[in-house]
């Protein structure tokens, strides 16, 4: 049985039609999120291509990563993005619902084309110290003797898995199952969703909420049970 996952980063992008953001309404925006624990930055900067808000939490437990939380607004749309976060999913969840909510009061953006959510995460396979051997072990990576046409090891070792919608999910799953080059012990977990709204929905903030979960959901739950099975 793998560890549980542990996650190590969260990206949300939410589509629009394209705009020409007014610099008023991005400062409006910043101040907004200012008064609003889950969303304070402590950096602000504007342009003509929209706004970048950040902060940088200090280093993150794992060695030379720095965990730090960015707010994007660009003009096809705005970008969430947590990396090595200290915070878990429903923390995540929380910050995108306020995020999204505040985008659609303040700026002229009156519907959401695509929601595209990532969630990466490690786990660990018990006595194993080295998750490439283990991958190829289990997934038929190369032979020794065929290792020897490229002249080295590999490096990394990992599959990437799609899956289309279905009629319970809308979502597109695009799964990546690596060794995870900054500790050979961990495996890197990576879903990539994508929805598409092909109408506009009565609760964007709803469809939002529910669209990350499931990514979420999907990673920790069908994907990881998948691996269990190799284990």
């Amino acid at each position: 049985m793998l560890s549980d996952p542990r996650s190590i980063s969260y990206v949300l992008e939410c589509v629009h039609p394209p705009l020409r953001h007014d610099q008023a309404q991005l400062k409006q925006l910043y101040a907004r999120t200012s008064a609003d624990p889950r969303l304070a930055y402590g950096n602000f900067n504007s342009g003509a291509m929209g706004a970048r808000m950040m902060t940088v939490h200090g280093p993150a437990s794992f060695p030379n990563a720095q965990s730090h939380s960015i707010f994007a607004i660009l003009p096809d749309r705005f970008q969430l993005t947590e990396e090595w976060p200290a915070i878990g999913i429903e923390d995540f969840i929380d910050k995108a619902k306020a995020a999204s909510a505040l985008v659609l009061e303040e700026l002229p953006v009156t519907r959401f084309a695509a929601i595209q959510c990532v969630v990466r995460s490690l786990a660990s396979v018990p006595g194993v110290d080295d998750c490439r051997a283990w991958l190829e072990d289990r997934f038929q990576g190369p032979r020794a003797d065929e290792a020897a046409c490229f002249g080295r090891e590999p490096a990394l070792f990992g599959l990437r898995l799609g899956f289309g919608p279905s009629m319970g999910d809308a979502t597109l799953h695009n799964v990546r199952v690596e060794s995870f080059n900054g500790d050979r012990r961990s495996l890197f977990l990576e879903d990539a969703g994508i929805l598409t709204l092909q109408e506009e929905p009565a609760d964007p903030v709803a469809v939002i909420e529910s669209a990350v979960r499931g990514v979420y959901d999907f990673l920790t739950g069908p994907v990881i049970d998948w691996l269990n099975g190799r284990a």
